[in-house]
């Protein structure tokens, strides 16, 4: 019966008239590579078809990249270096190759990084106009009001009066909210966020350190309006 190709073994002599070499030249490069063959049990060496085949990639890189014994050494043991690049052609190619696509990658993404960079600036500008202009309304309405107070004989008297005053406050409350909001937003992540999981991945709100910051602004705005009515009348 036939041998399979796992099962076939050959003498050092076979080897040698395979490879074309010399038997010392096989030795040499038996030890570079570590191959140790196997022994018959009358103690004589045995080379299989896997060992032949290493020496036959070690004989194609030695004719056609010149590569020198520690560098045949160095790519069986799943090595590289520079010198090993320089005298294979096909895979330095690949390499430069393959840098030259990173470098279209990291261009590709840093073109998407300032796109969106702009898009969120654009979009902070118009929030940031959109709250100036509602703070403005805001502010007319109520200088128009406290103007409107300062002709009635007694604002505590009039149901009318404290209706609008409690209009005003919640406008200045809503106002106020609005702003607390995207100023919390501005804040650095460190400030508004805690980080857990694995590397920290994970992120979650301090959201009772955000509703103290929005009511703690709130309270304050309204405090100033109160104070400058108070100072008006």
């Amino acid at each position: 019966m036939a041998q399979t190709q796992e099962e076939l073994s050959y003498q050092i002599k076979d080897v040698a008239e395979i490879l074309g070499w010399s038997q010392s030249n096989v030795r040499k490069y038996m030890k570079y590579m570590n191959l140790q063959g196997s022994r018959t049990e009358g103690g004589h060496r045995r080379f299989s078809q896997q060992d032949l085949n290493d020496l036959l990639e070690a004989k194609r890189l030695k004719e056609e990249n010149d590569y020198s014994l520690k560098m045949i050494q160095a790519h069986f043991n799943k090595e590289l270096n520079d010198e090993m690049i320089e005298k294979n052609e096909s895979l330095k190619s690949f390499l430069e190759e393959s840098v030259e696509e990173l470098q279209d990658q990291v261009e590709g993404n840093a073109e998407k990084i300032k796109s969106m960079a702009e898009l969120f600036d654009r979009f902070v500008k118009h929030t940031e106009n959109q709250i100036k202009q509602i703070s403005e309304n805001t502010t007319q309405e109520i200088l128009s009001l406290q103007q409107l107070m300062r002709t009635l004989p007694d604002i505590k008297k009039s149901e009318q009066d404290q209706q609008r005053l409690r209009e005003v406050e919640a406008k200045i409350r809503l106002q106020a909210r609005q702003e607390a909001v995207e100023l919390w937003n501005q804040k650095p992540e460190s400030e508004r966020f805690t980080r857990s999981g694995f590397l920290g991945l994970q992120k979650t709100e301090k959201l009772g350190e955000r509703q103290d910051f929005i009511e703690s602004y709130i309270d304050k705005k309204v405090l100033q309006y109160v104070q400058s009515d108070e100072s008006v009348n």
